[in-house]
């Protein structure tokens, strides 16, 4: 019951939390040829990451955020978005 729902909590915050760095990395290692397709990427920190050459066919970036990130419109439509990801404008929607 609820500690198996903390721990869910627990694993889904640490996974968050490996992302924003992962990428952060990724970003200061100039890493942006990436095969991300079909990644479960959702709710992740990704403002100002390089990804102009990332595969993201597929990657799931419902409620990321991608604030000041490289990447491209054609990207965007060949990944998975809703209204809570936050655009490399700043602003959230699907547009």
């Amino acid at each position: 019951g609820h500690a198996l729902q903390l721990l869910k909590c627990l694993l889904y915050i640490h996974f968050r939390s490996f992302c924003s760095l992962f990428f952060r990395f990724c970003e200061k290692s100039g890493f942006n040829h990436a095969d991300l397709e079909g990644a479960d990427l959702r709710g992740a920190d990704l403002s100002n990451a390089y990804l102009s050459n990332a595969n993201l066919r597929g990657a799931n970036l419902c409620g990321a955020n991608l604030t000041s990130a490289k990447i491209s419109d054609e990207q965007l439509a060949l990944a998975k978005t809703n209204w809570m990801t936050v655009r490399p404008n700043g602003k959230r929607g699907l547009l």
